[in-house]
C-alpha cells in the first residue's frame, strides 16, 4: 500500500496541484493531511484527485467550518481534530499537526505510521515496525522547498519528492 504524506499546504495551490499529480502518478491509496490547508479553496486539487484522504485541523486552519464540508464533499475523506488516530487497511496511525509526545508514541509500538506537520521541517525516525514522518511544507514560504512524502508499507520505505 501507499500512502501520500503532505502538510502546510498553506493556500498554495500550484504547488499543492504539483502534490497531487505526483501522488495521483504514484497511485497512492489514500493521502495523510497534516494540517494548516488554511482554506477550504486550497481543497479543490484533492477534490479533483478523488483519493481516499485523512486531514487534521492545524493551527492556521481557519475556516474550520469550510475545510469540513469540503471533506464531508469527497468520496471516503474525514477531517478530524488534532489528534486524531485511526485504521485504514489494518495499518494504524496517528496523526496530528504540531507535534506531541513523538518520542513517546513512537517508543509505545501502538502505531505503525506516526504522522506530524507544523514545523515545516522534515522529519523520518524509526522504531521497529513504527515509521514517525513530518513530510516538511508543501507550501515552501518558509524554506523556499515544497515537499511531500510517499510511504509503501510493503517495502517500508519511505520516498521524499521535492516539489520546486
Amino acid at each position: 500500500m501507499k500512502i501520500g504524506i503532505i502538510s502546510d499546504t498553506h493556500d498554495h495551490k500550484p504547488v499543492i496541484e504539483k502534490a497531487l499529480a505526483v501522488f495521483v502518478g504514484s497511485k497512492v491509496d489514500f493521502i495523510i493531511h497534516a494540517g494548516d490547508h488554511v482554506a477550504p479553496t486550497s481543497m479543490e486539487p484533492f477534490q479533483k484527485a478523488a483519493i481516499p484522504m485523512y486531514g487534521v485541523k492545524g493551527n492556521n486552519d481557519g475556516e474550520v467550518y469550510g475545510l469540513k464540508m469540503r471533506y464531508a464533499s469527497m468520496k471516503s475523506a474525514e477531517f478530524h481534530s488534532s489528534p486524531y488516530d485511526f485504521v485504514f487497511n489494518g495499518f494504524k496511525v496517528a496523526l496530528m499537526h504540531e507535534p506531541f509526545a513523538l518520542d513517546a508514541l513512537l517508543e509505545s509500538s501502538k502505531f505503525d505510521l506516526i504522522v506530524y506537520g507544523h514545523t515545516h521541517r522534515k522529519d523520518i525516525r524509526r522504531n521497529g515496525q513504527c515509521i514517525l514522518i513530518n513530510p516538511g511544507e508543501c507550501c515552501s514560504w518558509l524554506t523556499g522547498t515544497g515537499s511531500i512524502m510517499i510511504l509503501n508499507t510493503d517495502s517500508s520505505s519511505v520516498e521524499e519528492i521535492v516539489l520546486n
